[in-house]
């Protein structure tokens, strides 16, 4: 449709351009007759004046009246009025077409206004969304000087802090927040540990006890002490005197059930010590790797060529803040030293304690799992014959474990 109207326009336009040429034209020619018509008046007029006794003698004669230039007058004026009305009928036709696309213009004109109308529409947008971003860009400067006070009163904070710490502890030193913070939390650390462990003995203690009580026979073979728990706890130096004072009591016919009941009690009792010692061995390595990530950390803070401590880094920028700058660095120089110096001790007095425990550990484990000759030949024989008793093979597990232990040791 579209396609069609522009098709028209372009030839309703292309006429009214004929058109007007021809009326140019028309125009042209009515302005040379005019010409032509105005250079013979001239040239009679001359012709009048150079003879003017010729027109004193012809006054009063009468020019005669040529009939062949009336007709052909006549001629010219209908073919000159025909033209006139051919080129009215152009000009009605030519002023109907203006009109037309006057119309069509006018259409055309409410369309661009509509488009101007929802551009200016978009534009009042644009603007009030400038506005509500230049009110947020606003909020957010103010944030940000309300953040920038709140910055230098931390700071502020953090260096009284610092500095009331210090005299309350009386250091020469400068003391730091966060490494107090540090040295908590690995305290707490080790004290949830030593709690673990103290659980985990408590934990044993019961176990022995239970067991005492539950497999308690009175026989000639009595080991244990009595605890301040109220238990029997076996020790190695009572199974050492036992086997040293006098074998009889073994091959006495009548003592078999409560010797056996009573050397299950032992490798029971064993058993639990080895499963203490390596529930004791775990926690160690624990310690040991916190003890090592505590190096690591206090290394890599010994690497770093800024600040050690985040509130270091918060202080140095004290600015807007009435503190003495100097002082300020005075501190924290002082205070870089005495961290670097506390920091080389404390790498090394960790590694020296973890020797030393390691080595006591060792020691204890060694004096404790490695039992005498004949002790172990005794716990072999008896957990030969328990083996012997399908019955007591299903119910003792465990002693079938640790005899096989024992064998390679």
């Amino acid at each position: 449709m579209d396609d069609n109207v522009a098709a028209e326009f372009a030839a309703i336009k292309r006429k009214l351009q004929s058109k007007s040429e021809a009326l140019s034209i028309l125009n042209r020619e009515l302005t040379t007759c005019k010409r032509e018509r105005d250079h013979f008046k001239q040239l009679l007029e001359s012709k009048e004046a150079s003879s003017p006794s010729l027109n004193k003698k012809n006054v009063h004669e009468k020019e005669p009246f040529n009939f062949s230039e009336l007709s052909l007058s006549s001629l010219d004026k209908r073919g000159f009025l025909n033209e006139i009305d051919e080129l009215k009928r152009k000009l009605r036709a030519a002023q109907n077409e203006i009109k037309g696309l006057r119309g069509e213009c006018g259409r055309e004109r409410g369309v661009k206004w509509h488009q101007r109308e929802e551009l200016i529409e978009e534009i009042e947008e644009m603007r009030e969304k400038i506005r509500a971003m230049s009110a947020d860009l606003q909020s957010v400067l103010d944030e940000k000087e309300e953040l920038i006070m709140e910055r230098d009163a931390y700071r502020f904070k953090v260096y009284r802090l610092n500095h009331e710490i210090q005299t309350l502890l009386k250091s020469d030193s400068g003391i730091d927040v966060d490494s107090l913070v540090m040295e908590n939390t690995y305290l707490k650390e080790r004290f949830e540990q030593a709690v673990a462990e103290k659980e985990m003995l408590q934990q044993g203690l019961t176990k022995y006890k239970s067991m005492l009580d539950k497999n308690r026979i009175k026989g000639n073979v009595r080991l244990g002490t009595n605890t301040t728990c109220g238990g029997m706890v076996v020790t190695h130096r009572q199974v050492q005197e036992l086997l040293e004072n006098d074998n009889s009591v073994w091959k006495s016919p009548y003592n078999a059930e409560a010797t056996l009941a009573d050397l299950r009690s032992l490798s029971l009792a064993l058993l639990e010590a080895l499963q203490d010692k390596s529930l004791a061995l775990i926690h160690q390595r624990k310690a040991n790797k916190i003890l090592a990530q505590r190096v690591t950390t206090l290394e890599g803070r010994l690497s770093e060529e800024a600040s050690v401590f985040p509130s270091q880094v918060l202080v140095q920028g004290l600015s807007n803040v009435d503190v003495n700058k100097e002082m300020d660095k005075s501190v924290v120089e002082e205070y870089k030293e005495y961290m670097a110096k506390s920091r080389i001790q404390e790498v090394d007095e960790p590694t020296v304690r973890t020797e030393e425990e390691a080595c006591s550990v060792q020691k204890e484990a060694s004096e404790e799992e490695v039992l005498p000759p004949e002790l172990q030949e005794l716990v072999l024989r008896a957990m030969e014959e328990i083996s012997e008793n399908a019955g007591t093979e299903s119910r003792w597990p465990e002693c079938n474990e640790l005899s096989t232990t024992l064998s390679s040791k």
